[in-house]
Order: C-alpha cells, then sequence, then structure tokens
C-alpha cells in the first residue's frame, strides 16, 4: 500500500534575500524545510539530520 502527500506552496522569501540569506527554515505542516539558493535555483529540504534525528540548520 502507498501513501499519497499532497503538495502544498509555502511563499517564503524572494530570491535576492534568500540569496543574502543563504538559508531560510520554513515550518510546513508537520516538519521544518530548509530553504536554500544555489544560483538562480531553489532547493527544499526536511531540515533533521536522518542519522541523529536533530535539526541541520
Amino acid at each position: 500500500m502507498s501513501t499519497v502527500i499532497e503538495a502544498a506552496a509555502i511563499e517564503v522569501s524572494n530570491l535576492d534575500t534568500l540569496q543574502a540569506r543563504g538559508v531560510i527554515v520554513v515550518k510546513g505542516e508537520q516538519r521544518r524545510i530548509a530553504v536554500f539558493a544555489e544560483g538562480n535555483d531553489v532547493f527544499a529540504v526536511e531540515n533533521n539530520c536522518p542519522h541523529m534525528g536533530i535539526l541541520s540548520f
């Protein structure tokens, strides 16, 4: 059996601010999300360490 997860959009920042800050951590519905930019590309990852279960940023 598979689980279906519906995606939700959270407005975080404009690109200039995100690039200047390096990373912005936001609280999603069930987890914290680290958002960062590499050049003009934006990425979001769950903000924890899978080995230790602690926050990454």
